[in-house]
């Protein structure tokens, strides 16, 4: 294999990697939307959606911590990388302290 042919392939995967760190971030974002929307919903209703969701809320952020670390074990780390990755982390952590902040309000009116 030559030395070009090592470049391009590692460009290609690169460029793979990096385009899935952007739509794991999107799906991210949108979850994020749902759960504000849960957010503002009545207790009794939030309590019910809690219940219904709960479960594939957390296979969902299980899934997607573990699909982003293969993503960033196999690609080189440039800058604009490094900004996807630090993107999904920001995103990550926004969504997980809504899911905070929902089940701390379930917490609560349970104890009400």
């Amino acid at each position: 294999m030559s030395v070009r042919t090592r470049f391009s392939l590692t460009d290609t995967i690169n460029s793979s990697a990096k385009f899935n760190l952007f739509l794991k971030t999107h799906e991210i974002q949108e979850i994020q939307k749902v759960l504000r929307h849960v957010m503002l919903m009545p207790a009794a209703e939030r309590l019910a959606w809690v219940e219904e969701n709960g479960e594939i809320i957390q296979a969902a952020f299980d899934t997607f911590i573990d699909d982003s670390n293969l993503v960033l074990d196999d690609m080189l780390h440039d800058d604009e990388t490094l900004e996807l990755s630090q993107e999904l982390v920001i995103s990550l952590k926004n969504a997980l302290a809504a899911v905070d902040n929902i089940l701390t309000q379930e917490e609560q009116a349970l104890q009400s």
